[in-house]
């Protein structure tokens, strides 16, 4: 019974070897015909987008809750009941969990807790199983309701891979000027607004912030003979509350006693009398005057300067890159105030840090690799053909990213670098293979021919052995593994083809005669 080995070295030997021929004689068409076919596959990794990490593929769900400003923590806790109630109506939900004031604990590992914020909650949603279409479904749903929530701001998140970085789209606004950073953010976070595919925007800076400004008339405040210490006690003691010593309880346990106001609002300021040195109860609304007025916003500090940072997440199928892209123009065509500039945070950060590194390793790697060919073949030129197939294993991973809907990740950069050391070992088994043959006497067609045939079945095996073993990852690793085997795979195939026609025309093209020299020499080393 013949192997499947013996009709592939039939085909290799027969078919191949004189398709192999014909080629021969086309060569400049054959390099021309390759050269336009890298340029159009390459072409497409525009088409492809970049990203850094992808989801975390996780039955969970993070909702972030924060209340206006200033709101105490039975209102946002309110809010925080009243979201359970709708929640708990979805069929895909299993558990809810509340935690008002705080964040949840750190139930992942790039999920940084707050703590100690009275505005601010967080719901955990724990689903019966993970379903990627139906979870998609989920949180469009709770997006598109919770949007229309008035008395918060309210967030849901899906957990991702990576470090803890912002959100992935991030830009940070820089300027001394408070008024300046709060108008351009605003029209920043307004363009976020409308455009498609935007969600989740936060812009600190832009979230208004009331006060109650109290102005003490003093000259009315001495003609009815008021204290102003007192004055300023009693409204202490009205809105925060006053210090008036400890409890101490059966088990040791000891509590602050704090005397204040029951329902601490506005219009309780109208029931409240300030007692004179005279012993008179005098109106405090007829020696203070109240008005609403802007308080301080939120920003942040940017290596020592004034910022502030408009973020915001990506909707499912849109580009992080292409809309951070959307509104870096936005920003360039912005008539920016004298002194302000911008920088970019979230993933495009993170990503050209990660990928700075990356391109490093690989372009350490290839020297690397082309350092010990010239070492080994005692030419240049022969290590030039050989990697010739790396352009190819390039652009066959771009065709495999288009095809299966994939972004370039940082796993798929790995993935390209592991194809460095892999898709040059055909290429290298085929030119030894034909300096052999030269050092033997064969004329550089013949040996070429013969060589190119000899490892078709080597090529072609360990090709399909080595693409067999990463099926399984490339089909069950999930959204993180699976950019990595997409990009191997792809790279390993059209690679495989440029070994089988494009490498052999090159050898028969470029191969000198002192190559043959060379190859006599080592076979008698």
């Amino acid at each position: 019974m013949r192997t499947l080995q013996h009709y592939i070295n039939h085909f290799a030997e027969n078919n191949y070897a004189n398709w192999l021929q014909k080629l021969f004689k086309w060569k400049v068409r054959v390099i021309a015909v390759a050269l336009v076919s890298l340029l159009l596959m390459l072409s497409l990794f525009s088409q492809v987008g970049l990203s850094l990490f992808p989801k975390a593929e996780k039955p969970m769900i993070l909702i972030d809750v924060e209340a206006p400003p200033n709101s105490a923590l039975s209102y946002t806790n309110n809010i925080m009941q009243q979201m359970t109630l709708y929640i708990e109506k979805q069929s895909l939900i299993d558990k809810v969990a509340l935690n008002v004031g705080n964040s949840n604990p750190r139930i992942y590992y790039n999920e940084i807790p707050k703590r100690g914020v009275a505005r601010y909650g967080q719901v955990l949603v724990v689903l019966k199983t993970f379903d990627p279409v139906e979870m998609e479904k989920l949180v469009d749903n709770l997006r598109n309701e919770f949007d229309h929530w008035q008395q918060a701001k309210i967030t849901v998140k899906e957990f991702t891979q990576g470090p803890v970085t912002d959100q992935p789209i991030a830009i940070r606004l820089i300027s001394e000027s408070l008024e300046d950073l709060e108008r351009v953010a605003n029209d920043l976070a307004a363009k976020m607004a409308e455009t498609k595919g935007v969600i989740n925007i936060d812009n600190p800076i832009g979230v208004a912030n009331t006060e109650l400004s109290l102005q003490i008339d003093y000259d009315k405040a001495g003609l009815s003979n008021i204290d102003i210490n007192t004055l300023d006690n009693t409204l202490q003691a009205i809105l925060t509350g006053t210090y008036v010593g400890r409890f101490n309880d059966s088990n040791g346990e000891n509590y602050p006693i704090v005397v204040r106001h029951k329902n601490a609002d506005i219009n309780t300021l109208s029931d409240v009398y300030i007692t004179s040195a005279t012993g008179q109860q005098i109106p405090l609304m007829q020696v203070v005057n109240a008005q609403l007025t802007k308080g301080q916003t939120d920003y942040f500090h940017h290596q020592k300067l004034r910022m502030a940072k408009v973020s915001a997440d990506a909707a499912s199928g849109y580009s992080i890159q292409s809309l951070t892209q959307e509104f870096v123009q936005f920003l360039e065509n912005y008539d920016l105030p004298m002194g302000m500039y911008y920088t970019l945070g979230g993933e495009e950060e993170s990503r050209q840090e990660s990928f700075s590194g990356l391109t490093q390793i690989m372009l350490i790697t290839a020297i690397g690799i082309f350092s010990v060919l010239v070492l080994q073949f005692k030419s240049f030129l022969q290590p030039l053909i050989i990697f010739s197939s790396i352009p190819f294993a390039m652009a066959g991973s771009v065709i495999g990213l288009y095809l299966t809907g994939l972004s370039f990740s940082m796993m798929a950069f790995i993935g390209l670098i592991s194809l460095f050391g892999i898709v040059v070992n055909n290429a290298i088994i085929l030119i030894d293979s034909a300096n052999r043959n030269l050092a033997e006497g064969l004329t550089k067609q013949a040996s070429v021919l013969k060589a190119s045939a000899t490892r078709f079945t080597p090529i072609l095996l360990t090709t399909l052995t080595t693409i067999g073993g990463l099926i399984p990852l490339t089909l069950y690793g999930g959204g993180l593994w699976q950019p990595l085997g997409v990009v191997l795979i792809s790279g390993l195939c059209v690679s495989a083809i440029s070994s089988f026609l494009l490498v052999p025309v090159l050898t028969e093209l470029l191969t000198r005669t002192d190559d043959k020299i060379h190859a006599e020499q080592d076979i008698k080393n």
